[in-house]
């Protein structure tokens, strides 16, 4: 897929997003870093909404070249309030906090979660968001996101419980350990609710979808709760400054 036609599906991705956390926050004059930024749609979203300044971090250089190359697309009232960035987020700590935090589709494939977790809580100003969904998580059915090229359910899982990936597709499962941080649905809850920020919303395999109504069910199962976590939408804050 080119990566225009990439740009457009996410756009429609975006809107799930904002769906799925029943909608964005006032957005008006807030600063907004966006984590994972990709081709930029995310944050071009955000400055549309009327955010009053943007920061999108990738670390993907090429992504970050055509995010730039989208914003100056815009009008240049807006092309001024949004910019990108190939920076590890420890590059912006120290410096002006955000009002609010936004990251789609990354949580799954960042490799230090629980230091990037401490980093945006360091980066949001007292009372703060961070708005985050993401998924396929590792440990759901197609977890691997495909990388293994079979969209067989759980397949991978077998693979890794054998340790067979290594030795019967070593250039797939190298792909797999390079773009996957392969945490459980319960590494990651725990990650979200020990970072020191006040959890508002919390829902797993949010979505209308069959597929996911029906791992809704099964995850009630305590056995099957790890297995069909797909999904994670949350909103988190950072509590208000004392007196505040």
């Amino acid at each position: 897929m080119d990566q225009d036609a990439y740009y457009r599906m996410v756009e429609v991705w975006n809107e799930k997003f904002w769906t799925r956390l029943g909608g964005p926050p006032p957005l008006e004059g807030k600063r907004c870093l966006d984590l994972g930024c990709g081709v930029g749609a995310l944050s071009i979203n955000l400055v549309r909404r009327g955010a009053g300044e943007v920061v999108g971090v990738d670390p993907d250089a090429k992504r970050i070249a055509y995010a730039e190359g989208k914003r100056a697309e815009l009008p240049a009232e807006l092309a001024e309030r949004v910019g990108f960035r190939s920076v590890r987020l420890a590059e912006l700590v120290g410096g002006e906090p955000f009002d609010l935090i936004v990251s789609r589709d990354a949580f799954e494939h960042i490799h230090d979660l629980p230091e990037v977790v401490d980093e945006l809580v360091s980066l949001l100003k007292p009372g703060g968001l961070l708005y985050v969904g993401f998924g396929p998580l590792y440990n759901s059915p197609l977890g691997d996101h495909r990388l293994m090229g079979f969209g067989l359910p759980w397949f991978h899982l077998l693979l890794d419980k054998l340790r067979l990936g290594p030795w019967l597709l070593p250039d797939r499962w190298a792909l797999v350990e390079r773009e996957l941080n392969r945490m459980s649905y319960k590494a990651i809850r725990g990650t979200l609710y020990g970072s020191g920020l006040e959890i508002s919303h919390f829902e797993v395999n949010a979505g209308t979808s069959l597929p996911l109504r029906v791992f809704r069910a099964l995850r009630r199962l305590p056995l099957m709760r790890e297995l069909c976590s797909v999904n994670i939408y949350a909103i988190l804050q950072k509590p208000a400054a004392p007196g505040a």
